[in-house]
């Protein structure tokens, strides 16, 4: 096992200290805490999916590449490229996937999610308990079926995007992604030029791929374009593309752009263009009929979390997230031990 030290990486001696020191005998509903801000583990300096309350927090995706850290994080190396577009200065701990290391008493390892570009899990092994922190978790991923059968751990942390059936997700899924290029393909033929808005971590890739491999060409805008070649310099694929250059627009092209686009530079432009909206996030509440706006989740929204617990087969899983409360509810009769975590308590496993 390879021991990476923290010593130069946080400059907090005491809380290092702490850590390395015999913890006090807590319960497993003691060792959780979620807030608003990520979720703290136990009483150390070790945080999840924090950007700015923990010290040192692992870091899940690169949620946002516009976002600001104050907390110094731990990465894969994906990540860590994309958080650099426009956060240079970020304190990071890059970590390669499938390498065990160890912070203070926490035997710690990062697993592939498999659901976006740099996406990790987090196994940590501490007092003979073993944990799987994975909310950006994909059973699409290979690696991490092998990662069922060579290890078992005793609570699993997911989040909770939706309620609804898999198999319907994926199908309704489908569904909005021909409908979107079918729009795409109705816009170019009767001249006016698509401008697509779309997240930019990590569905503006996917949309690029998925337009470039229907034959549409694409104009990126900058922002667009540097996460791209990020996702290219690991081998991913994101179709053809180019930067955007609203002086020179090619024919039958569609643009591709983030939210902060300023719709007024559209203004350069003398074709006429149509504005397509998409939202990767799930909700019941969406108009899945509206004409501009489309709904393409992002894969880890698509988990069957079922399956995925009873393959795990965890002593308890802890559930969080906007439909963490209502998936316990309807699957409680399953005989799963599962326990929601609930934001801005003390203690948050009651």
């Amino acid at each position: 096992m390879s021991l990476i030290s923290v010593s130069d990486f946080i400059p907090l001696q005491q809380s290092i200290s702490n850590m390395h020191a015999e913890a006090p005998q807590r319960t497993v509903s003691e060792k959780l805490y979620l807030t608003d801000d990520g979720l703290r583990f136990d009483d150390s300096i070790l945080w999840l999916d924090s950007k700015k309350s923990g010290n040192l927090s692992f870091l899940s995706s690169a949620h946002s590449v516009r976002e600001r850290y104050s907390s110094q994080v731990i990465v894969s190396q994906e990540t860590q490229e994309l958080l650099k577009l426009y956060n240079p200065d970020i304190k990071s701990l890059v970590c390669q996937y499938n390498r065990p290391f160890s912070i203070g008493r926490y035997n710690l390892e990062l697993l592939q999610a498999g659901s976006v570009l740099g996406g990790s899990s987090l196994y940590i092994e501490t007092n003979a308990e073993k944990f799987l922190y994975a909310p950006m978790l994909s059973r699409s991923n290979s690696l991490l079926a092998k990662f069922f059968h060579s290890k078992k751990v005793d609570y699993l942390i997911l989040k909770v995007d939706h309620c609804e059936n898999n198999r319907h997700l994926l199908l309704r899924k489908k569904e909005e992604e021909d409908r979107f290029l079918q729009a795409i393909e109705t816009c170019l033929e009767e001249g006016r030029i698509p401008v697509v808005v779309t997240p930019l971590l990590h569905t503006a890739s996917a949309l690029c791929f998925l337009l470039s491999s229907s034959g549409v060409k694409i104009l990126a805008h900058k922002h667009v374009y540097d996460v791209n070649k990020v996702y290219e310099s690991f081998g991913q694929k994101v179709g053809e593309f180019k930067q955007l250059n609203l002086r020179k627009i090619e024919e039958r092209a569609a643009l591709v752009v983030p939210p902060s686009f300023r719709l007024k530079q559209l203004l350069q432009i003398e074709k006429k263009h149509q504005f397509f909206f998409i939202n990767d996030r799930l909700n019941s509440s969406y108009d899945y009929g509206s004409h501009d706006i489309f709904h393409i989740p992002l894969p880890q929204a698509s988990l069957d979390i079922v399956k995925t617990i009873k393959e795990f087969k965890p002593k308890k899983t802890f559930l969080f997230g906007p439909y963490a409360k209502k998936f316990s509810s309807i699957h409680k009769s399953l005989g799963l031990d599962l326990e929601v975590l609930n934001p801005f308590q003390q203690n948050a496993l009651l």
